[in-house]
């Protein structure tokens, strides 16, 4: 048998390799549609839709088990919005809304400018 027809994948690797660069598939995106990175953070309205709908209405739509947050910036300022996101039941007490301490510093500030655009 001829040894040479177990050198040609040998001598194909590193070209292959080459055409392959580490990550380079992952950037490309169809022809039209932009590359989003994954995994999309949502921030803002989208975040609020997510994960506070459900219990906070606002502008009529949402949950009852909250207060209507529609007018939340009439009442309360940025910093006591943040606490009240991040650590509900230090300002109320035996409230059922969970702590979002998970949430990034940017993902609360959006929900922030979010709450805070409705006034």
């Amino acid at each position: 048998m001829n040894r040479s027809l177990y050198l040609i994948p040998l001598l194909l690797l590193p070209l292959w390799a080459s055409s392959c660069s580490k990550g380079e598939e992952q950037d490309k995106a169809p022809q039209g549609r932009k590359s989003i990175p994954f995994p999309e953070r949502l921030t803002g309205e989208p975040l609020f839709n997510e994960y506070c709908l459900s219990c906070h209405k606002v502008r009529g739509k949402g949950g009852s088990m909250g207060p209507d947050l529609t007018a939340v910036a009439d009442r309360r300022d940025p910093r006591f919005i943040e606490q009240a996101i991040r650590e509900p039941s230090t300002l109320f007490p035996g409230t059922v809304m969970p702590p979002f301490d998970r949430f990034s510093k940017k993902e609360i500030d959006s929900l922030v400018d979010y709450l805070w655009s409705l006034k």
